[in-house]
């Protein structure tokens, strides 16, 4: 079976972890970021026309690669309405199977987690905040709470949740 796996949360919540340990489990797999395609952009700005091109290169990278029958982990924060619906067509089309993953911390976790990292991944409280938002938009098939299991117990929970062998 092909997948389409989209891990969301705020930073810090082990979506990179978890999906990187994900594709060592499941055969012919790719992981895509929503963070490695920002990185192609060296003056991001964070403004709508640059966020619509990065889920632009996301959707088409997924196509590509569902149709060669790979499976598709993204690494993502959070999708809007619009680009879940996107994603799902994709997954519809070339008959893979779409799970929505949801991992969660606590935001003061979330801000500790991330501190060591570059500046542009440390996130204030406000903006983690505004970021929980989006989440409430698109349909999520399992929610783990990051803080509650560590990174090898995520793993099984989602290998058991969507039959996998781990």
């Amino acid at each position: 079976m092909k997948y389409l796996i989209h891990f969301s949360g705020m930073p810090g919540t082990g979506k990179t972890t978890t999906s990187l340990e994900l594709k060592r489990i499941i055969k012919h797999s790719v992981v895509i970021s929503r963070n490695s395609v920002k990185e192609w952009f060296n003056d991001f700005k964070n403004n709508n026309l640059e966020e619509k091109l990065i889920y632009t290169i996301l959707i088409k990278s997924t196509d590509i690669f569902l149709s060669h029958d790979y499976s598709v982990i993204v690494d993502g924060a959070g999708w809007s309405k619009e680009f879940y619906n996107k994603f799902k067509k994709i997954a519809q089309k070339n008959n893979a199977r779409i799970v929505s993953i949801r991992l969660n911390c606590k935001t003061k976790t979330s801000i500790k987690r991330t501190s060591s990292r570059k500046k542009e991944y440390v996130w204030d409280r406000e903006r983690l905040e505004n970021f929980k938002n989006i989440f409430e938009e698109i349909p999520i098939d399992i929610s783990i709470n990051s803080e509650k299991n560590n990174p090898n117990k995520i793993l099984r929970i989602i290998c058991k949740k969507i039959k996998l062998k781990s």
